[in-house]
């Protein structure tokens, strides 16, 4: 969407701006910076929790948890912050639960779950979005997937006889 002035990305900043400059804000990177492990941001109207959540992450300069009370909503927030802080930049850890098996198909929240895991070893996110659901699941300590990984880039010879 182009408008007179500017696109609309400049008007997603300037909004992001002005809610970091908020005493809210203010108030919740504070809280953060002194060791609270948890801030509760409840009663926000459509995407103004993900403004809020971009503006913290900005304002700290760390990765962040950040956990909804159901799948819908933390999919709507992993979209938002998406388009707020790049396609990269957030995640979303489903619970096992909801991932349907079916060997026939491919399923776009398990390869989902199964990148997060690849991003957290690899310490390359911004938020990391997710459900009570799966905080009570039981994983794998992460060092364990840490020495299964296996690293490719473009060019790599792969040597198909080993």
């Amino acid at each position: 969407m182009k408008t007179k002035g500017g696109t609309a990305k400049s008007i997603l900043d300037g909004l992001v701006r002005t809610i970091q400059s908020s005493v809210e804000v203010d108030k919740i990177c504070s809280l953060l910076q002194k060791g609270d492990s948890s801030v509760d941001i409840v009663r926000t109207p459509g995407s103004l929790r993900s403004f809020v959540v971009t503006a913290v992450i900005q304002q700290l300069s760390r990765p962040l948890l950040y956990v909804a009370p159901d799948v819908r909503t933390a999919e709507q927030t992993r979209d938002d912050l998406r388009t707020l802080l790049g396609q990269e930049s957030t995640l979303f850890l489903p619970p096992l639960a909801t991932i349907p098996y079916d060997p026939l198909r491919q399923n776009q929240r398990f390869d989902e779950r199964a990148g997060v895991f690849e991003r957290l070893l690899m310490g390359s996110l911004d938020v990391l979005i997710t459900i009570p659901a799966t905080l009570v699941e039981r994983f794998e300590d992460l060092q364990v997937h840490r020495e299964r990984l296996v690293e490719f880039r473009t060019g790599d010879v792969i040597d198909r006889e080993a």
